[in-house]
């Protein structure tokens, strides 16, 4: 896929660039979009920090419908580009959950209540 190509392209250029310059989009106010510096998060059950660097997308609204700030940087290509992965797999997402609803004999209505304003995370990892 096209998108997925230009995502990757798009991500490795963002994450050659310095951590000088990596480090004025990190999102002080929302720590689940924008950059997430290398060694700063670590697993649940573990005290010794990830080996990687990464981008979050949130979706625009939470489930209660309270707006959500994402944070992108002064590269366009990289902004409209990960903003459209984002858009492509909220869809997809849709269309799988509705798929699995059929499957159980959910009621339609049901199901779109479910998907609707997801608070899902894109997440852009990179391991240095």
């Amino acid at each position: 896929n096209q998108l997925i190509k230009k995502a990757y392209d798009v991500s490795e250029r963002f994450f050659l660039k310095s951590t000088e310059y990596k480090q004025k989009w990190i999102n002080q106010k929302i720590k689940q979009s924008g950059f997430i510096p290398f060694g700063t998060e670590h697993a649940k059950t573990s005290s010794l920090f990830d080996l990687k660097e990464f981008w979050q997308v949130v979706n625009d609204f939470t489930s209660m419908n309270a707006p959500v700030q994402n944070i992108w940087t002064d590269d366009e290509e990289f902004n409209e580009t990960l903003k459209d992965l984002y858009k492509q797999f909220m869809k997809l997402s849709e269309i799988l959950m509705r798929v699995v609803g059929e499957g159980i004999e959910m009621p339609k209505d049901y199901v779109e209540e479910l998907v609707k304003d997801q608070n899902s995370v894109l997440r852009i990892i990179h391991y240095p």
